[in-house]
């Protein structure tokens, strides 16, 4: 898989991608804590301690083998370790003792997916240790392992978290400045004639602000709350970022909010020109039936099966039928424009 389009028409480069073995890992990383980093497998993992280094596995949820390694070598709790795996993926932020639980949001890059389709990501945070896990494929972790293979690393497991965070936030700033365009494009083709295609643009932009918004707007609150409870083991220059990270996210949520609203008036525009062309079309259609009520009423006196109905046997009976209707029309015409009906 190489350079190719995600569901928003962004060029994204997947190159080759790391998929989890039997026992659910994904990659690992151990971190020398003095920016160095190498690649580790399942014996470095289950032998690990916090002396050896900064340590990031990454897992795959589907399978069972996860569970029982985060609850057995793993080391965590079975509510610590149910935390992580749980079904309910909105965003969220607990943090007790010296641990962080961490559920995320981000774009869907996979190509082929649908753009409101969010995928989340789950992490688990101590002091030297982060652990995370996808539920699906996670273009942020698929970027970063391909940065950390390089051999350069974080030093801190702050400093880890808040550039994963980073990283999550910033895949969302082309969507929503996409979203911005598209609102731009349609406020443009709506000052010509309203089309079928405007209005289903319109639907689908309005579809995708929905669900975005599902999403970042509580992930702006989740991210100020990092920022404010973040535990002692991350040190003031993560806590700078991760404050700024809460600002952009903050901003992406006014943005996101500002194109809901726009979409909004679009929409009520496209409401108002619709019903006005309903209204001129019944208006249209009621001066057609007013102007042909007296002819109708006129032909169909004289189209009555009785006797002694005028010019029954006058050739030019029908000539003059057809003039006195067209008569009655030119003065009801008449009649309309001196009452300024039409």
């Amino acid at each position: 898989m190489s350079d190719v389009e995600d569901g928003f028409g962004q060029q994204v480069d997947w190159g080759e991608v790391a998929e989890p073995d039997a026992r659910g890992l994904i990659f690992a990383f151990l971190f020398d804590r003095a920016g160095g980093a190498r690649r580790v497998g399942w014996d470095e993992i289950d032998t690990w301690t916090p002396a050896d280094g900064l340590l990031w596995p990454h897992f795959e949820r589907k399978l069972p083998e996860v569970r029982d390694w985060l609850a057995g070598p793993g080391g965590l709790s079975r509510t610590d370790a149910s935390a992580l795996l749980q079904q309910d993926t909105r965003p969220r932020v607990l943090s007790h003792d010296d641990k962080l639980l961490l559920v995320l949001r981000g774009v869907n890059l996979t190509p082929g997916s649908d753009p409101e389709d969010m995928v989340s990501l789950r992490l688990g945070g101590e002091p030297d240790r982060l652990i995370s896990i996808r539920l699906r494929r996670h273009y942020t972790m698929h970027e970063l392992r391909r940065a950390y293979e390089e051999g350069a690393g974080p030093e801190r497991c702050g400093a880890l978290l808040a550039e994963i965070v980073a990283r999550v936030v910033r895949k969302m700033t082309p969507i929503v400045e996409q979203i911005d365009g598209t609102v731009d494009d349609l406020e443009e083709r709506m000052i010509g004639d309203l089309s079928e295609t405007v209005v289903s643009d319109l639907t689908s932009v309005r579809q995708r602000i929905v669900a975005l918004r599902r999403y970042i707007t509580p992930q702006r609150a989740v991210l100020q709350q990092l920022h404010k409870d973040a535990p002692d083991w991350f040190a003031r220059q993560d806590k700078a970022r991760l404050r700024e990270i809460a600002n952009d996210m903050a901003r992406l949520s006014e943005w996101l909010d500002s194109e809901r609203e726009r979409a909004a008036l679009l929409n009520d525009q496209v409401s108002n020109r619709m019903s006005e062309r309903v209204g001129r079309n019944v208006y249209v259609l009621s001066v057609l039936a007013g102007l042909l009520l007296v002819p109708t009423l006129f032909a169909g006196l004289l189209g009555a099966n009785v006797a002694g109905i005028p010019g029954q046997d006058t050739s030019w009976a029908f000539a003059a039928v057809i003039g006195v209707t067209v008569a009655i029309i030119g003065v009801e015409l008449w009649l309309l424009r001196r009452l300024k009906l039409i």
